[in-house]
């Protein structure tokens, strides 16, 4: 016998602007998670994290001439005598599983986009950020400089340590 569920209910996920902006281009079009792998194994991810609460929808609500926000809405599913909201401390799991997917699609691209195409780094971040129209006041160019070129460093250090042994 199928398990019971409540209602779908809203809960809101706290993350960054351009984590935000992110979620919702992956998410927030249900026939983008049925034909696009990455979005579909982020969905799955992202209800795993969730633990037990079944993810219904993504709520889009994106406004480009809004600030920006820092809450995606989530349409879940509760277990019986589950609390559809999760808790403070396992929220912060779920925000840093949303992020940490963000971050390594970045960095997948901009990678992509200096080897393949000859982009600098500069060029490569903003090529990404227009993709997912992160703007200035969503996420530093600067600060995702930095965070690539610390990527980068720990990406050679992993290197030289699988040479030496």
């Amino acid at each position: 016998m199928p398990e019971q569920r409540g209602a779908p209910t809203e809960i809101e996920i706290h993350v960054k602007p351009y984590v935000r902006k992110y979620v919702l281009a992956r998410l927030g079009d249900p026939q983008r998670v049925a034909t696009d792998d990455s979005s579909r194994r982020l969905y799955t991810d992202l209800e795993r994290e969730l633990r037990g609460r079944r993810l219904v929808a993504v709520v889009q609500d994106y406004d480009p001439h809004h600030g920006p926000r820092t809450k995606v809405r989530l349409l879940v599913e509760p277990r019986p005598n589950q609390q559809p909201e999760v808790s403070y401390y396992h929220h912060r799991y779920v925000t840093g599983m949303l992020t940490k997917a963000f971050l390594r699609e970045m960095y997948g691209w901009v990678d992509w986009y200096r080897h393949r195409l000859g982009m600098s780094t500069g060029q490569a971040l903003q090529m990404f950020r227009r993709h997912y129209d992160i703007t200035e006041d969503d996420h530093s160019l600067e600060t995702a400089r930095r965070m690539y070129s610390h990527h980068l460093r720990g990406r050679s250090r992993a290197r030289s340590a699988v040479n030496r042994s």
